[in-house]
């Protein structure tokens, strides 16, 4: 039996880039039966990515990390859902033990541990060939027009022409800070320094949080601070504008590639194998020792020492971005 022809209940708490790679689930869902209402559940960090699809019925707040005093509260909203089955796309214990004493009947699930190292999107997918759905939806998408406000454009219409989005900060989430994951300032320094000898603007977006970095790697540079004005969805639609995305494994690099914005994604310390943004116009750059690392919940302290993201020189950078930028015929 499928999952289509009804109410259906997604449990996805956390993170944004893991909200992003979850998308295809529902797609796959309304493409087996355009009538399927789905009901999300999820934190607030994640709220963004799930009300920037358009195509879902609610959305229910929960703790974006569930702790132990928060069991009965959620056993209660999956009670009280009209949800006739639900898929559990993550690993927390707590979250299955949840919907286990809540009675909700479970359409599909994401093992807690595997040792296979499968991309993420694929292994919530998974969860729907439990429930006999079809898959043929692979890749993340969202539309930029639908969160492009007047903030994007003037911005947009601001900056010099071609322009490139530049993420120094990111990698923080409930639960888990890796900001091991980011590449270091000098580089984007450099970076910066090549885009204006080629003619080439540069936007750095963040967090309120991240405005300093960005004014640290944007010193005496023609770069344009974004950080701390816009929010994470107006950032993904300001990189869709842009020639190109750059940055870590985060959760903007996801939003970029789900919107159809070429990426240029800088991994070290997780696996692009499981967790690259997913998209036709990504490209990942990671030190080979990166794809050997075995799958872990990152929300339980991160993998430790291991590949770093300074495998990943400035040359490499610019040498992606140059194809990129050839091919949409914007650099001298």
């Amino acid at each position: 039996m499928t999952a289509s022809s009804r109410r259906i209940g997604i449990i996805k708490p956390c993170c944004l880039g893991d909200a992003v790679m979850a998308l295809p689930v529902i797609d796959n869902l309304l493409a087996a039966d355009p009538e399927t209402e789905t009901d999300v559940f999820c934190g607030a960090h994640t709220r963004p990515v799930f009300e920037a699809h358009g195509a879902i019925a609610s959305i229910v707040d929960v703790p974006s990390i569930p702790t132990w005093p928060d069991l009965p509260a959620l056993i209660h909203k999956l009670r009280a859902s009209s949800a006739s089955g639900f898929f559990i796309l993550d690993r927390s214990r707590l979250i299955h033990l949840a919907a286990r004493i809540s009675g909700a009947r479970i359409l599909g699930t994401t093992r807690r541990t595997d040792r296979r190292i499968m991309h993420e999107t694929d292994r919530c997918l998974d969860t729907l060939r439990q429930s006999g759905t079809p898959v043929s939806i692979r890749e993340p998408s969202l539309d930029p027009h639908r969160f492009a406000t007047p903030a994007v454009q003037h911005l947009a219409s601001e900056a010099r022409s071609p322009f490139v989005v530049l993420h120094p900060g990111g990698a923080e989430n409930p639960g888990a800070m890796m900001h091991s994951k980011r590449w270091p300032a000098e580089r984007w320094i450099s970076l910066i320094d090549w885009l204006e000898g080629q003619g080439i603007g540069s936007i750095l977006t963040g967090s309120p949080a991240e405005r300093q970095l960005c004014e640290q790697v944007a010193a005496g540079s023609g770069a344009m601070i974004a950080a701390g004005s816009l929010s994470i969805l107006e950032s993904a639609a300001l990189a869709n504008r842009s020639a190109a995305f750059i940055g870590p494994d985060t959760g903007l690099s996801h939003l970029a590639a789900a919107t159809g914005t070429p990426t240029i994604a800088i991994f070290g310390p997780t696996n692009p194998r499981q967790y690259a943004p997913r998209g036709a116009r990504v490209t990942v750059l990671a030190p080979d020792a990166s794809y050997r690392i075995a799958d872990t919940d990152l929300r339980k302290g991160g993998t430790g020492p291991g590949p770093s993201t300074d495998s990943i020189d400035v040359e490499s950078v610019i040498g992606a971005l140059s194809e990129l930028l050839d091919a949409k015929r914007v650099c001298r």
